[in-house]
């Protein structure tokens, strides 16, 4: 879930790798959160040249571990 409006784009590309971190390579969903987080800040820094966290720090994950 996430408490303020984030970029489509951004948000698209943390779910599509949090889900196949989760489905297909097996992560709990913290571990694969914390890793889909990890790899978007990569991109994100990539194409604007910074790591402000502001789309990803939106993001938490609720519900049984």
């Amino acid at each position: 879930m996430s408490p303020w409006s984030v970029p489509d784009r951004e948000t698209k590309e943390l779910m599509v790798n949090f889900y196949t971190n989760v489905l297909v390579k097996k992560m709990r969903r913290p571990e694969a959160l914390r890793q889909a987080m990890l790899r978007e800040l990569s991109e994100v820094k990539k194409r604007y040249g910074t790591t402000n966290p502001f789309s990803l720090a939106a993001f938490m994950r609720l519900g049984e571990p």
